[in-house]
């Protein structure tokens, strides 16, 4: 599957009100004002995409990353073990 294809699937499993939040919180992304969720283009929703999605697959990268492996120097940031 390529990164358009699992964009615009990702984009289809939203729902209308959740698809509207994300463009009226992201329009300066896409640089075109007050767009219909349903004008969009495949490029421009893989920008989306991209942007929503990017946090969540940095927080994995970064929790089983091998550059970032725990060797038990670390303290947490919620104190526990500490």
């Amino acid at each position: 599957m390529t990164k358009r294809q699992e964009a615009l699937k990702w984009w289809d499993s939203l729902t209308i009100d959740y698809k509207q939040g994300i463009l009226d919180a992201t329009t300066k992304i896409i640089g075109v004002p007050n767009r219909d969720i349903n004008s969009l283009t495949g490029r421009e929703i893989e920008i989306l995409f991209d942007d929503k999605c990017r946090s969540d697959s940095e927080i994995i990268e970064m929790a089983f990353g091998n550059e970032n492996k725990n060797k038990g120097t670390q303290r947490s940031p919620f104190g526990i073990g500490s």
